[in-house]
């Protein structure tokens, strides 16, 4: 069961494929483990008191210890394989917020996290009123009708939460199956500064451009539509503006003609191509003309990747 599911998913492709598909199939295999074991406990434990003889106590022993164990370890191998799956698909920090597998990746570890906290309270209960009941009783079996009416309910209520959350983080690990990893889907976005050419001190002195700089953020910088923001910052770091910024979108391959690129003013200083196409991933060259005055224009290349 765990091989086929490990086969249909993204432990097949990328890296380390030697090393993910085990690691998948042990991170199934401890979920399944402690996810049936807790709906099996879920139903012996929320038994209606109605549908039970009214002289028969339900015995934890040894149930409830043993499944509190086997949850610690399966929990145990639950992270360790989790922390390096999720490193292997999503590799950046970026990419967790930056793409739809990531993000249902955060509500996976969510829903994980709040199970690991009631899953730690029914342990203390489990300890604490064995050790009460053995002082008491000796070796008789703990009884879930021995224990305060008060702390059954909260146990019944932290099984129960379990279950929902735990189904919860299959369901979200069934989507994930069917969402591209992040580590080939996340585009950071381009951030690159390169210095106003020489040539721009005796065009243009009173635009303030002289020693200064041109600031590009390109997002998301991927095949297709993106936005650049153009910032033209002087010397003392504040922005400057010109009487026009045009530009082109040139491709590493030199048979491939220059895209023109719309730019407008968003700001002085400030410029923005909102629609700026990107054709096909590679390497890519935006070229900014920036007229410093009514004669004179000063080439910017700012070269970028995009996935």
């Amino acid at each position: 069961m765990t091989l086929t599911w490990t086969l249909a998913d993204h432990a097949q492709t990328g890296v380390q494929t030697w090393l993910a598909v085990p690691a998948t199939s042990l991170h199934l295999l401890a979920m399944a483990l402690w996810l049936g074991g807790l709906i099996v406990l879920a139903v012996c434990v929320l038994i209606p008191e109605g549908r039970r003889e009214p002289t028969r106590a339900i015995s934890l022993e040894p149930a409830l210890p043993r499944f509190s164990q086997l949850a610690q370890i399966c929990f145990a191998v639950i992270a360790v394989t989790g922390v390096y799956l999720s490193w292997r698909q999503v590799g950046t920090w970026g990419a967790l917020g930056g793409t739809d597998f990531g993000r249902l990746l955060l509500g996976k570890l969510a829903a994980v996290l709040a199970v690991v906290g009631l899953a730690a309270g029914a342990r203390r209960f489990v300890r604490r009123h064995s050790r009460e009941h053995s002082r008491e009783h000796g070796r008789e079996p703990l009884g879930l009708d021995a224990a305060p009416s008060a702390a059954v309910r909260r146990l019944r209520r932290s099984v129960v939460a379990e279950v929902v959350l735990g189904v919860a983080v299959v369901s979200i690990t069934a989507v994930l199956v069917d969402t591209a990893p992040a580590r080939t889907s996340y585009a950071p976005p381009a951030h690159t500064t390169v210095p106003v050419p020489a040539a721009a001190d005796g065009a243009g002195p009173a635009t303030g451009l002289r020693g200064g700089s041109v600031e590009v953020k390109i997002e998301p910088a991927r095949s297709g539509s993106n936005v650049a923001d153009i910032y033209l910052t002087g010397r003392d770091g504040s922005l400057v503006a010109v009487p026009e910024v045009s530009g082109e979108l040139e491709s590493g391959d030199r048979s491939v003609p220059a895209f023109p690129v719309k730019i407008s003013a968003a700001e002085p200083g400030h410029y923005v191509a909102n629609s700026m196409s990107i054709p096909y991933p590679g390497a890519w060259v935006l070229r900014l003309d920036i007229r410093v005055s009514d004669f004179d224009e000063t080439p910017v290349r700012v070269p970028f990747t995009a996935r």
